[in-house]
């Protein structure tokens, strides 16, 4: 089913879905008094939005209105308390400076916008209320979403999925080894090997290589053998690449 395509079903079922029809305008409008609390304006799709009876209006704004929706059901701000206590909390996180507040949102415009699936902008949400709960800084929410960006849902789904293991590394210096073995025939090698307990996740091939495009991975031993990358890769778990899981996956909100 192409884009276009799964718009119109989108739009089709919830018409015709009187109780998806409310919370999908409940939700909406939730999100706009929440941009309206926090004085934001310029951007001209929110602007057409606001001034707009009809959400349906036009293809560009049913586009754009379904990924706000997906967004701020990340979010949760489903009453009035709700939209008091996140913008409170939003003006906090800018210091009660409202130029940066505004410039925030307008990146998040932006990037909503770039996104192709539903699925992403509900995890920009997710993104978003982590930077707002001090969870992560702006600067970590604007790498994080560019990576959901370069990704496939596919591949987030994967590594959220996954079971995670662990496996045991030696990381001792075999070229020192080498050298203390072979200077010295009395010579005893060191016994203390640097061993390591790692966590692994094992994803396919093509997904660790986009990971490792977006700088969630790593190059190690592990993950080559004998020059040749299997199908599937034993990949070490960098500090980043947890926290993405544990923010997409809902455990750290």
């Amino acid at each position: 089913m192409g884009i276009i395509s799964k718009i119109k079903y989108y739009i089709f079922y919830i018409r015709k879905n009187k109780i998806i029809k409310s919370k999908y305008y409940k939700i909406l409008d939730n999100g706009l008094s929440l941009i309206d609390l926090t004085y934001f304006g310029g951007i001209p799709v929110f602007s057409s939005i606001k001034t707009t009876v009809d959400f349906f209006s036009s293809i560009p704004q049913q586009i754009f209105a379904i990924k706000f929706y997906n967004f701020l059901d990340a979010l949760s701000v489903n009453n009035e308390a709700d939209i008091e206590n996140f913008k409170v909390m939003m003006r906090h996180k800018c210091n009660e400076d409202i130029n940066e507040l505004n410039n925030n949102l307008e990146q998040i415009i932006m990037i909503l916008d770039s996104y192709n699936e539903n699925k992403k902008c509900y995890w920009l949400g997710l993104l978003f209320k982590a930077y707002v709960y001090d969870i992560i800084s702006w600067q970590d929410f604007i790498e994080y979403s560019n990576a959901i960006n370069q990704l496939l849902v596919s591949d987030i789904l994967q590594i959220i999925n996954t079971d995670i293991t662990t496996e045991n590394y030696d990381y001792t210096d075999i070229v020192h080894e080498y050298k203390l073995a072979s200077s010295n025939e009395d010579s005893i090698p060191d016994q203390n090997h640097d061993i390591v307990t790692e966590r692994i996740i094992k994803v396919e091939r093509s997904v660790y290589l986009r990971l490792l495009a977006v700088g969630l991975a790593s190059i190690d031993g592990s993950s080559l053998y004998m020059n040749k990358m299997p199908e599937n890769v034993d990949m070490i778990i960098s500090s980043d690449l947890e926290r993405v899981i544990n923010l997409l996956s809902g455990k750290d909100l």
